[in-house]
């Protein structure tokens, strides 16, 4: 149960990201690029949480519910940051660009 609860996000935001792709630009635009800050939080926070003791951290911003974020639990907030990354990865999966280039070098004289 505990790990469906970790990977539900990431499989969420992959869908997501997916399912934009019809939208109008506005929706799926920002989606490219959407990634980079959880990914800078995660590469701060997971070397930061082993390395130091950010409990009281943790209590304050989540309450006693703070205290399963210590150490190694730092993977459960992670978890939800990967949920953007792969939204982020469905917006690029699913983006359709056509070759510029296509029939560039096709004789339109002989036609």
């Amino acid at each position: 149960m505990k790990l469906a609860q970790l990977l539900i996000p990431a499989l969420v935001g992959f869908l997501l990201g997916y399912l934009v792709k019809d939208l109008p630009g506005i929706f799926h635009e920002p989606g490219r690029w959407v990634s980079v800050p959880p990914v800078i939080i995660g590469v701060v926070l997971l070397p930061l949480s082993l390395l130091t003791n950010l409990d009281p951290v943790w209590i304050h911003l989540f309450g006693m519910r703070g205290a399963n974020y210590s150490g190694a639990g730092i993977v459960g907030l992670l978890f939800p940051l990967g949920g953007i990354c792969m939204y982020s990865l469905g917006v690029r999966f699913g983006d359709r660009y056509t070759n510029p280039l296509a029939g560039a070098e096709v004789d339109y004289q002989n036609y």
